[in-house]
C-alpha cells in the first residue's frame, strides 16, 4: 500500500529561524512557501523525499507527520489513535517523478527513527495496516536495542525499541531523523562556520560511513549525518 515516503513534516516555532539551518547551512533548495491553515509551511526537497518545516504555534515539537504516497484515491489522515499515537498521512501515489534533483550538499533522507515500547510489535503493525514490508532486523551494539528496517524509496524506516518490550499499550513516536549528505567533514565544517554546534565525525555502525549529530536549531527533532564510504 505504501510506496514512497512523501515528505517528513516538521512542527516548529519559527519557520525562518530552522531555515538557517536546513536552507542556508545545508544548502537545500526552498521550492514552495505557503501559509496553510494559518501557518506558515515550507517544502525542502532531499533526494526522493522532502522536508516540510510548519509553524507549530508554540515551541519546536519535532516530526509532526510522515507523508506516504500510497494506493489510495484521495489523500487519507487517519486518527493517530489508530496508528499508535503516530502522525500518518497517505497521499494518492502520484505518476512516476523521474530521478531526483541534487540539492545542496544533501543527497537524500538517510532515515527516519520510529521509537516504541515494543519495535518488533510496532513493525508488524505497520506490516498488517499498510502493506510494508520489512527487510532486516537487528540487536545495536552497545545499547542492545531491538531494531527492525523497511524501505521506501530513498529512505529507510528504522523501528526502535528497548532490549525487551516493555509492557502496555503499544504506542509509538517519531523521534529521530538522518540526512545523507557527500562530504561530511565539509559539511559539518559549514555548519560550524553558520554557528551551529554539531560533533565530530566517527565511524557509524554501518561499514565505512562517517556519522556526526547536530545540536541546536533542528526544529526540535534528534537529527544526524551521514557519509557512506568515508572511511
Amino acid at each position: 500500500m505504501l510506496t514512497r515516503v512523501n515528505h517528513i513534516a516538521l512542527a516548529v516555532a519559527d519557520v525562518e529561524a530552522t531555515l538557517a539551518l536546513y536552507r542556508d547551512a545545508l544548502g537545500l533548495t526552498v521550492t514552495e512557501d505557503v501559509v496553510v491553515d494559518g501557518r506558515r509551511t515550507v517544502t525542502l526537497p532531499a533526494g526522493g523525499s522532502a522536508l516540510v518545516l510548519r509553524e507549530a504555534g508554540g515551541p519546536d515539537a519535532g516530526i509532526d507527520y510522515l507523508a506516504f504516497d500510497a494506493d489510495v484515491a484521495e489523500p487519507q489522515r487517519p486518527d493517530r489513535e489508530d496508528t499508535l499515537g503516530l502522525g500518518i498521512v497517505l497521499l494518492p501515489r502520484p505518476p512516476d517523478p523521474g530521478p531526483p534533483e541534487r540539492r545542496g550538499r544533501v543527497e537524500c533522507i538517510d532515515h527516519v527513527v520510529i521509537s516504541s515500547n515494543d519495535s518488533g510489535r510496532c513493525a508488524a503493525f505497520f506490516e498488517e495496516r499498510f502493506g510494508l514490508e520489512l527487510k532486516r532486523k537487528m540487536v545495536r551494539p552497545g545499547t542492545n536495542a531491538l531494531l527492525a528496517f523497511a524501505k521506501l524509496g530513498d529512505v529507510v524506516l528504522e523501528f526502535a525499541g528497548p532490549p525487551e518490550p516493555l509492557p502496555g499499550e503499544l504506542r509509538a513516536k517519531l523521534w529521530g531523523l538522518v540526512l545523507t549528505v557527500d562530504d561530511i567533514d565539509a559539511v559539518v565544517a559549514e555548519v560550524r562556520a553558520k554557528g551551529y554546534e554539531a560533533s565530530e565525525p566517527k565511524p557509524a555502525v554501518q561499514p565505512g560511513a562517517k556519522i556526526a549529530g547536530v545540536k541546536r536549531g533542528t526544529g526540535g527533532v534528534p537529527f544526524a549525518l551521514i557519509q557512506y564510504n568515508a572511511l
